[in-house]
């Protein structure tokens, strides 16, 4: 952004802020606010970039008409299938649309919300009402324990079914498997870390 973002704007708007997001932390960017990472790292960087799309009031229809709709997309989500179009409307690359990988297993939440963000349920459903009024209300407290759990039941189901994603993406893979050269990837202190260091922080900025 160093052509773009002049000194004017700086005095504008101000000078970038770091803003660094803690390994297995969450992050939300605005498409309006300018942001972007550091030059440099000096470790591997395992991202996953949701893209969340607002839905019209007939829940029908998303805010972008070139993309699928919420059925397909429900659709996709039940079936664990790649989508026909990308949340601008473009093509997904070769061998994405209607496929499931093979690895692939479902994560069910109990939680209502959760569900609705992945087209298992309705926004207008009164089990998801009740839940959203909760976590956006004015209860703080009350906001971060429904948030702490919901998380953590995704997190023990997770390592309940990790095993078996294991097994089915190395049966087939067989010497292509991504586990292949990477068995200490399976260790439960490997894939979710009980405590944070300053090390697993990844360097991000924002103006």
């Amino acid at each position: 952004m160093k052509g773009m973002y002049t000194a004017e704007d700086c005095l504008k708007f101000g000078k970038p802020e770091p803003a660094p997001c803690p390994a297995w932390g969450i992050r939300l960017s605005r498409s309006n606010i300018i942001h972007g990472s550091t030059k440099e790292g000096n470790q591997l960087r395992q991202v996953i970039s949701p893209w969340f799309t607002g839905i019209n009031e007939d829940h029908k229809s998303l805010e972008n008409p070139d993309c699928m709709n919420w059925e397909e997309l429900s659709k996709c989500h039940k079936d664990l299938t790649g989508p026909t179009k990308e949340s601008l409307g473009d093509e997904p690359r070769k061998g994405v649309a209607g496929v499931r990988f093979p690895g692939a297993l479902p994560i069910k939440s109990v939680y209502s919300i959760p569900q609705a963000l992945v087209g298992l349920k309705k926004w207008t459903d009164h089990d998801v009402i009740f839940e959203r009024n909760i976590l956006l209300g004015p209860d703080d407290k009350q906001a971060l324990e429904l948030a702490k759990n919901m998380r953590q039941h995704l997190i023990d189901t997770y390592r309940h079914i990790y095993p078996l994603m294991e097994v089915r993406e190395r049966s087939a893979f067989q010497n292509r498997s991504f586990f292949v050269g990477n068995d200490t990837l399976g260790q439960e202190e490997d894939l979710m870390p009980d405590e944070e260091s300053e090390e697993d922080f990844d360097s991000m900025w924002v103006v």
